[in-house]
Parts: C-alpha cells; structure tokens; sequence
C-alpha cells in the first residue's frame, strides 16, 4: 500500500497510554514474533504496523490473515456474546478458553476441533492429535470462506475424544476440571475419581460426569430433592416410592456383604416378591440418595455410597416427603 494511501493514525494518547497500534508492534518484537496470524478484519491495520516496524527498525513477521469465526445464526462470534446473553437473561455460551475448561471440555477435543475451522487436512480426516495437526498443518491450506462454530459437532468431536483416550488422561483431565470448577467432587481419591469415569463411560463433558455422579461427593444433609423427580417417582400413585423405600430400609441394614452383586440380588428378590419391574425398586432409591432420576448404575452406586450412608439418605427423603 503507497505511503500516501494511509492516514495519519495516533500511536499515543494525550494521557501517554500507547494505543494498539504501537503497542502490538513494539511487544511483536520484544518477544521476537516470527509469524501472525489473525483475523481478515485486521487486514487493513498490517499496512501500519509494516510502517511502524520500519520507522523503529524492527523485523517485520510473516503474516496471514484468516477467515472469520461465525456462531451458527451468521453473527460474528465474539467475547460480548457472553455479555449479551447475561443481559438477555441467558446462560452464556462458551467463549474464552477457560470457559470451555470449566465446561468439561478435553484440550484434545477443542484443539482438534478448532484447527478445523476453516482448514482441512484433506481427505475425511477429522480427528488429530496435536502432533498430527502440527505435522499435516500449512499455511496455504487455510480456506477463504468464513467458518462456522458448530457447538453440537464440537461436542461429538469431545465424546469421541472421551471414549478414545486411555483412563489415566482422563483422570488427569478429570482432575484439571475439578480444580477449576468448584466441585465437590474435588477432593475425591485418584480410585473413587477411577471408578466414577468408568461408571459414566460414554459421557460428553466431565460436566455431565459431575452431574451424574456428583453427589456421591456430598454431605448426607447437603442433597437437594428435584420437585419433579419426587412427584414423578416418589409421589405418584398416592405415594408408591416412598412406600418402597419404606419396604427397602429394613432390608438394605442386612445386606451382608454390602457389594454391587449382593444389592442386585437383594432388589431383584424385591421385583419378584412384589411383582414389579427393577424401576419400581431401584428409581425411588436413586432419587433418595441423589436427590434426582439419574445417576450410574443404581447397584454401584450403592456399593460405592455404603451402607450407612444409603441408609441415611433413605431415612431423609422419607422424613422429609411433606417437603420434599
């Protein structure tokens, strides 16, 4: 671009405080940046920072400028949209990378994912590694169209990736997650943290892990009753759960040994002797140790709950069904 085509632009306030211009230049070559790579909207700004880099002596770096990041609706995806959704009365979508962190989401999967945005390494060739990517990724292969950020192909993309890598990274990642999300699951042993991945095998993010198994991990007195689980499950048919978990208590304090193999063989004497089918038996326990319909599998989680523990959450839902 001739000189005479740019404007004069400000490099520092009247306050003394560097604008951007200035100050991306100076840090580029502070920390000897050999390449950028940005957005198309900065297209027209390179120019200046070409002028800039040779009125102050500096290399210029290589650049390239990419496609633009769309969210599915065609807008252009932002750091606002979070505050737009809050001020919509929305939950805000992921953004930043922590917040994809504190989602659940594998630095494999995000990685992965967002390599592909705009760029393909041939082929039906989806998922990578890093080293993959880092091996098969030019420059040249960027395309000129404008992505889009699919969330429901990123969360495929994490399910793959969760049910691909080998237990010790997802407890590592399992782990990072935790720290970051304020669960209290946090504090759980490396082997209960084990059997809860395996127990929730096929889950999509370590959100849905915590949702499903979260409350193994917390105080007795802490569980919260979901309303519709209570009326559907609890409640119906002139209170038909509670009359079970009523029927289940005495039960459950004999059980000897307390393991998985011992509780369904305990629940299915119940079944026959009642003549029901398992979810009569085992979903009023399951809302009365977790407060929800959902949880891993119900003799497991017995087992892994323990005795005195079911027992007291079986006791506190039935004192407490007028509440509930």
């Amino acid at each position: 671009m001739p000189a005479d085509e740019l404007e004069d632009f400000v490099i520092v306030k009247s306050d003394g405080w560097p604008t951007y211009h200035f100050a991306c230049v100076v840090d580029d070559a502070m920390m000897n940046v050999s390449h950028v790579l940005r957005g198309q909207e900065h297209l027209m700004n390179t120019p200046k920072h070409i002028a800039l880099q040779e009125a102050l002596g500096f290399a210029t770096p290589r650049y390239a400028h990419l496609p633009v990041i769309f969210n599915m609706d065609g807008s252009k995806m932002s750091k606002r949209d979070k505050e737009k959704a809050i001020a919509r009365g929305e939950q805000p979508p992921e953004i930043d990378v922590h917040d994809f962190r504190a989602a659940g989401y594998l630095p494999e999967a995000l990685i992965n994912f967002v390599s592909l945005l705009g760029w393909s390494p041939g082929g039906d060739v989806e998922q990578l590694t890093i080293e993959e990517t880092i091996t098969r990724f030019e420059v040249a292969s960027i395309g000129r169209g404008n992505a889009r950020f699919d969330r429901e192909k990123l969360l495929a993309f994490n399910t793959d990736w969760a049910a691909r890598l080998g237990e010790d990274r997802l407890l590592e990642a399992l782990k990072d997650y935790l720290r970051v999300s304020g669960s209290p699951m946090a504090g759980a042993a490396d082997d209960q943290l084990r059997w809860v991945l395996r127990s929730c095998a096929g889950f999509r993010t370590f959100r849905d892990v915590e949702n499903k198994a979260g409350f193994l991990f917390v105080d007795d007195a802490a569980i919260r009753y979901d309303e519709k689980a209570v009326k559907k499950v609890l409640a119906k048919g002139d209170g038909q759960g509670y009359a079970m978990l009523e029927r289940l208590a005495p039960l459950l304090q004999t059980v000897e040994p307390w393991d998985a193999a011992t509780l369904e063989k305990t629940l299915e004497d119940v079944c026959q002797q009642q003549d029901v089918k398992l979810g009569a038996v085992a979903q009023p326990l399951r809302v009365a140790i977790s407060g929800g319909t959902v949880s891993p599998g119900i003799h497991e989680t017995l087992e892994m709950l323990g005795r005195e523990r079911t027992l007291r959450r079986v006791k506190s839902a039935l004192a407490n069904r007028e509440t509930v």
